[in-house]
């Protein structure tokens, strides 16, 4: 179960109908689903009911006053499952224009 609720939302009030809409995407093992200012979670294919939390909607990564049109624009999801070494999930979502959104290099 979550460790606490996700943070309200936040942001320009043009994101605002964004709040609770979700994305999915994944690869031939994983799964991701994105419930932008709530969750992201990962589902295990051909494993039923292995799906971890990768993070509760938290906050921005900059100040509104510093974002960006051309991307940078990064949300951060904290406090998911723990790992099998016992650290929480977490994961970084970047907004750019046009609608496109993708996780950074690297992960997060």
């Amino acid at each position: 179960p979550p460790v606490r609720a996700p943070a309200g939302f936040a942001g320009p009030a043009l994101l605002a109908p964004l709040a609770g809409h979700c994305v999915k995407g994944g690869d031939s093992r994983y799964g991701y689903n994105v419930c932008l200012f709530a969750n992201a979670t990962q589902t295990v294919h051909g494993i039923p009911r292995m799906t971890h939390i990768l993070g509760l909607w938290g906050a921005w990564e900059r100040p509104q006053s510093a974002w960006r049109r051309d991307g940078g624009n990064r949300m951060r999801f904290t406090d998911g499952s723990a790992c099998i070494g016992g650290a929480p999930r977490g994961v970084v979502l970047e907004l750019r224009g046009r609608g496109a959104a993708r996780a950074p290099p690297g992960g997060g």
